[in-house]
């Protein structure tokens, strides 16, 4: 794809996965090599930036999908904790 094709992708896609950022990113970041993360936070706004480390990056960590049992946790247990 040319540079303006993948914009133009990355602004069609960036603005449909909005709504759902702050799963989507932290869970396409988790096994991110150090520098990949930080060229890819390195293109954060600054509010995003925060969210992501603050917010998002924990509440991602915190889920248990897959618990030490190997059982996955049913998606109504998950979501009532």
């Amino acid at each position: 794809m040319t540079p303006a094709e993948w914009q133009h992708f990355a602004q069609v896609h960036g603005e449909r996965n909005l709504p759902d950022a702050s799963t989507y990113m932290p869970w396409l970041l988790a096994e991110a090599r150090p520098q990949v993360l930080d060229a890819i936070l390195g293109k954060f706004p600054p509010h995003l930036l925060a969210a992501y480390r603050e917010q998002w990056a924990p509440a991602y960590a915190a889920l248990e999908i897959w618990p030490a049992n190997g059982e996955p946790v049913p998606s109504d247990a998950a979501h009532d904790r």
